[in-house]
């Protein structure tokens, strides 16, 4: 049982396992989403487990830690100024509720390297390893989003968001995380797979 939360399976818990063996632990990751996951080892080296309900989160390891990205207005500056209509609201991933604690984590998985904050009432996600950016800003009862850089995020979070819903907002428990040899992959049969970071 892991007393700290890691971005993706270590190997080393895996090797430390026999066959049969048990792993429990909570991932985390940048965008502060989290889900607990009880693993099972097999023979092979592998692992596979369904994530558990509820909501829980723990330190990150100091190595899966997020790193500082700065000021918010500077990576919102380098934004093309035309923006579209969201088809999600930030508040998806942020209220307080368990299904937007189990969506933040499912959002995290689709941009691993996002970081988001709130300045007055504007939503900033930065990702520092592709230089990508997007701000959520309302206008008008309705979000309006700016993305730049090589990686639209909130269009990446949107389309799990949309997938979640089309699948009739399955809970925790019915995803699957796998582990092997060269990847981490949460699986659910009514939604594509998402790798988790470092995989």
């Amino acid at each position: 049982m892991a007393a700290c939360s890691f971005r993706a399976v270590p190997p080393a818990l895996l090797a430390q396992a026999r066959p049969g063996g048990k792993i429990l632990l909570t991932l985390s990751g940048w965008l502060y989403g989290y889900a607990r996951v009880l693993l099972t080892v097999n023979g092979d080296g592998t692992a596979e487990g369904r994530l558990l309900g509820g909501t829980v989160s723990f330190m990150s390891a100091r190595t899966h830690a997020a790193p500082a990205f700065g000021n918010p207005a500077h990576w919102a500056a380098g934004l093309p100024e035309t923006g579209r209509t969201a088809r999600h609201s930030p508040e998806r991933i942020t209220a307080g509720t368990e299904e937007a604690f189990h969506l933040r984590f499912l959002a995290q998985c689709a941009v691993p390297d996002a970081q988001m904050t709130t300045v007055a009432d504007v939503v900033p996600l930065v990702d520092v390893t592709t230089g990508s950016a997007a701000t959520l800003t309302p206008v008008e009862g309705r979000w309006e989003v700016h993305e730049g850089g090589p990686v639209r995020l909130w269009e990446r979070v949107e389309r799990v968001l949309s997938a979640y819903d089309e699948a009739d907002r399955p809970g925790p428990e019915t995803f699957t995380l796998h582990v092997y040899d060269g990847g981490q992959h949460l699986r659910h049969p009514r939604l594509p797979g998402l790798p988790l970071p470092g995989s």
